[in-house]
């Protein structure tokens, strides 16, 4: 039978132990490997020729794309960034810091599009911040996915509240010109029924 003195000696000793703890370390326990659900991020085939063939020849193939995305990424070649750190995730998906890659380069690609906003583009924005936020055990990068999904989100909720709002005013607005054009039929047909309007039209001169 241990004692309560014996027992705090020994829990004491695992702390020591490098590798050892008596819990968690990050409060958020995390799983390093994150699930794609199946989604597709490239349908380009692999390079077998130079990588090889295999799963060995898909994960050396990733870092490379990996490392060319972000470096497209830091020139402002955000397609081409897309394009790589895509495959790189398709090829290697339970890599979280390839999807952090992702994440940043699909989201530059839509605040860089500023004629019109890309409702698709920012869905898949939100999707791979969250898919990050909710399964990267590294706390920085939780972090930037959290603030990242927010801020996406709240876009949004404010697009969705602005087209509820032109929708209400095109609404108001059909109203409107029915009950104006309604009024103004009615007051045809007074006028039509009016005996003195009538009189004065059969008049031939």
């Amino acid at each position: 039978m241990i004692n309560r003195k014996q027992a705090l000696i020994l829990t004491l000793y695992a702390v020591s132990i490098p590798g050892m703890s008596a819990g968690p370390a990050i409060a958020d326990a995390i799983s390093a490997r994150v699930s794609d659900r199946g989604r597709v991020y490239s349908t380009e085939p692999p390079n077998s020729s130079f990588y090889g063939t295999g799963q060995a020849g898909r994960l050396s193939e990733a870092s490379a794309l990996r490392f060319e995305g972000e470096q497209d990424l830091h020139s402002d070649n955000i397609d081409q960034a897309v394009r790589k750190l895509g495959k790189a995730v398709q090829f290697d998906p339970g890599y979280p810091p390839g999807h952090v890659l992702y994440a940043r380069a699909i989201t530059s690609k839509f605040y860089s599009r500023q004629d019109a906003l890309d409702e698709v583009l920012l869905q898949r924005c939100i999707d791979e911040w969250k898919l990050v936020w909710h399964h990267d055990a590294d706390q920085f990068e939780q972090e930037e996915a959290k603030t990242q999904a927010r801020k996406l989100m709240r876009i949004a909720r404010a697009l969705e509240k602005k087209k509820k709002d032109n929708a209400k005013a095109l609404v108001a607005e059909r109203k409107e010109f029915d009950t104006a054009r309604k009024d103004r039929k009615s007051d045809e047909l007074e006028n039509l029924l009016d005996p003195k309007l009538n009189a004065e039209r059969d008049r031939p001169w």
